[in-house]
């Protein structure tokens, strides 16, 4: 998310969390894990196309902006008080 939030475009790998986040081709690129060929492709692709990296990059920031840490610091904090009270 850091990441994204920056306005870069971002590239990742396939599986996992931040895999969850990003949204292949309209808000970075994911490529397959444990595959430099594929790593190396995407980062070709971009730099071949910076017009294409920036618009991944701007809409990579905005689906970014919409995850909130206060909202997140707020349902820990209410899971955290259900447990410590036994509910």
């Amino acid at each position: 998310i850091e990441a994204m939030l920056t306005g870069r475009p971002v590239i990742a790998t396939q599986g996992g969390a931040i895999a969850s986040l990003i949204d292949h081709e309209r808000t970075g690129l994911l490529v397959p894990p444990a595959d430099p060929t594929a790593l190396a492709a995407a980062i070709r692709r971009l730099v071949d196309a910076p017009a294409y990296a920036a618009i991944l990059g701007e809409a990579g920031r905005i689906d970014a902006a919409r995850f909130d840490i206060s909202e997140t610091r707020q349902a820990l904090q209410r899971l955290f008080d259900m447990v410590g009270s036994g509910r």
